[in-house]
């Protein structure tokens, strides 16, 4: 009775692995076809990128007085009579590229919730071109690139960059607002009559060739300011910051610490 519980117990064990053998050599095979077929997914939509075509939308937006813009998108300016958005980007991404104008502003972006599972994040550069009217407020982060090469006439301005973004402006103003941060760079040109300046965490802000009746500057952790101020000027420097500035200003403020330093020429 033993001898056959024995051999009863290894025919059952031999049995039981054959099948596990097999079944594990379902499974594997299973395995290696999901992962073909995953690898052949990926190809044929990376060759699909990699042909795109440069198209051009243009968008029906409702009148903005603001831009915000981010994701590396580059923004090219100009102010008209009318407002336009055109959009300039590959097929594959095109359709991604937020331009939403609600309550006076218009966010410029990109939608990653629409992007496909093995889809790249992007393919190429994105241009938007935008034409306004009235420009009060200009955000630019995410290192995008916000670009105003022709006069910009306004009122008052608000200029914010940051977290590696650049812009580019010519413009003239009454008073104009300017924040650089996190290694933000804005060059800017013009004339202005008031100017509050203030750069941090690397920002840099270029205003040489700006110039200005009065100005409020700091420059901090870093950051750096340049301006070319005819009459009055206040400026703070502290921890690293520096703030270089031109012209003969006949009232001056200057405040530094911690390493901060001002210079006039």
């Amino acid at each position: 009775m033993n001898n056959s519980f024995s051999l009863s117990g290894i025919v059952s064990g031999e049995f039981y692995m054959t099948c596990k053998i097999k079944n594990m050599k379902k499974i594997n095979f299973i395995l290696f076809s999901i992962a073909f077929l995953t690898v052949s997914f990926c190809s044929c939509v990376y060759a699909t990128n990699e042909n795109d075509r440069l198209l051009e939308q243009s968008r029906q937006v409702a009148p903005f007085h603001e831009i915000a813009v981010s994701s590396g998108i580059e923004l090219l300016m100009t102010q008209g009579n009318e407002h336009s958005v055109v959009v300039v980007a590959n097929e594959s991404i095109i359709d991604r590229i937020k331009t939403d104008s609600k309550n006076g502003k218009l966010v410029i972006g990109v939608d990653n919730r629409r992007r496909g599972l093995f889809r790249r994040s992007r393919t190429g550069p994105i241009k938007v071109y935008v034409t306004f009217a009235r420009l009060e407020t200009l955000t630019v982060s995410s290192g995008a690139q916000a670009k105003g090469d022709d006069l910009i006439e306004v009122t008052g301005l608000y200029v914010k960059a940051s977290s590696g973004a650049f812009c580019r402006l010519n413009i003239n103003s009454n008073s104009l607002n300017i924040e650089a941060s996190s290694g933000a760079n804005i060059n800017i040109q013009g004339n202005s009559e008031v100017i509050k300046g203030s750069a941090s965490s690397g920002g840099n802000i270029s205003g040489a060739s700006m110039e200005c009746r009065e100005a409020d500057l700091s420059a901090s952790s870093g950051g750096n300011v340049s301006f070319t101020v005819i009459e009055k000027v206040v400026a703070k420097a502290s921890s690293g910051g520096r703030v270089a500035l031109k012209g003969n200003a006949t009232s001056t403020s200057f405040s530094s610490s911690s390493g901060g330093v001002i210079t006039q020429e």
